[in-house]
């Protein structure tokens, strides 16, 4: 009887050590993940001013820079080639590419814009990169 009282106060005494580490464990995790919260700064509570500061939109004037408004976005194209082809598009297909290659916009983000599928987004710019490399192609061997 005398061994068994002594091994249940060993495992207990064991638990009681392991709880123990556990906790401080996860007293040390918390308090290095609250010392790195404290040191990192969001870019919500900066003030208007300083973000300002931080941009920085490069403007020179350019006679050959087209401008293409894509939903509530302008976008400007530098090349004459390519803009003519862009405006020889039906404005479905060049919305669709101006926001892909333009604005870095995914299919699924354009099909949420147009309120279209992503996968049909997809066809439609596969289908306008083909027509726009043909007209750009007529373009560059009538020069």
């Amino acid at each position: 009887m005398d061994t068994k009282k002594a091994y249940e106060d060993h495992v207990i005494n064991a638990f009681e050590k392991f709880c123990r580490r556990v906790i401080e464990n996860a007293a040390t995790d918390y308090e290095r993940i609250r010392q790195k919260q404290s040191n990192q700064v969001e870019l919500t509570n900066m003030l208007i001013e300083i973000s300002s500061e931080l941009q920085h939109t490069d403007s020179y004037i350019n006679e050959s820079c087209f401008e293409f408004k894509v939903l509530e976005y302008v976008v400007s194209v530098h090349n004459l080639h390519l803009a003519d082809a862009l405006n020889a598009l039906p404005e479905r297909k060049r919305n669709i590419i101006l926001l892909y290659y333009f604005l870095d916009m995914t299919d699924e983000e354009i099909g949420e814009a147009m309120r279209t599928m992503r996968r049909t987004v997809n066809v439609i710019r596969n289908k306008s990169i083909q027509e726009l490399k043909a007209l750009i192609g007529d373009a560059i061997n009538e020069d």
